[in-house]
């Protein structure tokens, strides 16, 4: 997936570059800094960009579909494991309300994938795992409104 944006801050080898938040974005959280129409991701500075200059900012891939899938089939999946899992026991074992137990065994597997997600999150983000990159600069930043800027 690829942005652009305009570098806010630069520290060392990371650029802090504010995007205009997108559709696509949903719940991700891999730009978690700020709200509304604008966002701020930290990213590797591959080119040495600087601040007020307009940059291209890249996510590979192949780590947009890992997070994907963590943050959206992992816990969807404990809660259908759960739920058919959980029911299937309490038959097993002759009980009444094998339905209620099935959803609540489900409830609680998706609360535990959700607790791994973000365990997991906390884990690639002090890596630096999941961390955007500037890959080429764009230019200075244009004088204007934010739209006229973004072109939103």
């Amino acid at each position: 997936m690829e942005e652009e944006g305009i570098v806010v801050e630069v520290k060392g080898e990371i650029a802090k570059v504010e995007i205009a938040r997108r559709s696509a974005c949903g719940g991700c959280h891999a730009c978690t800094i700020g709200a509304g129409e604008r966002m701020i991701t930290e990213a590797a500075n591959l080119v040495g960009a600087e601040k007020g200059e307009r940059v291209k900012v890249e996510i590979p891939t192949p780590l947009l579909l890992k997070a994907a899938f963590m943050v959206y089939l992992l816990p969807l999946l404990g809660l259908v494991s759960g739920c058919v899992v959980g029911k299937w026991v309490a038959e097993l074992l002759g009980l009444k309300a094998s339905e209620i137990i099935g959803a609540m065994v489900g409830v609680g597997m998706l609360s535990l994938g959700f607790w791994i997600t973000h365990r997991y999150d906390k884990r690639m983000r002090k890596k630096g795992e999941f961390r955007s990159r500037v890959v080429e600069i764009k230019g200075e930043r244009e004088v204007g409104t934010h739209e006229e800027i973004y072109g939103s």
